[in-house]
């Protein structure tokens, strides 16, 4: 993650794992206005009030989750600047159409219980 100007950020990423198709991702977007608190039922909410985590260990081979307890996300508007992804169509599913739903969170203090092997 880069931050080449205060409000914009960059985020690039690649995937090489033994199995997968390899894949890359990388966006530029910039910080809009600070949104309301998100609404139990609303699209907002479902995405980004997520009280666990997940890990992969070990080159991939275990995954653990974890329970994670956090005040709720101070969320802010985003627009997207640039956008490039092979993660999607990598994995033999049809690119997405239509806008994409943005939303940029924190910081935020998160207290993390210990992780279980799933």
């Amino acid at each position: 993650l880069e931050r080449p100007a205060a409000e914009r950020l960059l985020y690039t990423g690649h995937r090489v794992h033994n199995g997968a198709p390899h894949a890359h991702f990388s966006a530029t977007w910039q910080l809009g206005e600070v949104l309301p608190p998100t609404e139990p039922g609303s699209l907002a909410f479902f995405l980004t009030e997520r009280y666990c985590l997940y890990a992969a260990c070990e080159k991939g081979q275990r995954l653990y989750r974890g329970c994670i307890s956090h005040d709720p996300w101070p969320l802010r508007s985003v627009e997207l600047l640039s956008f490039n992804s092979t993660l999607i169509e990598g994995h033999g599913l049809p690119t997405p159409v239509g806008k994409p739903v943005l939303h940029a969170g924190g910081p935020l203090h998160v207290s993390l219980w210990a992780l279980q092997r799933v």
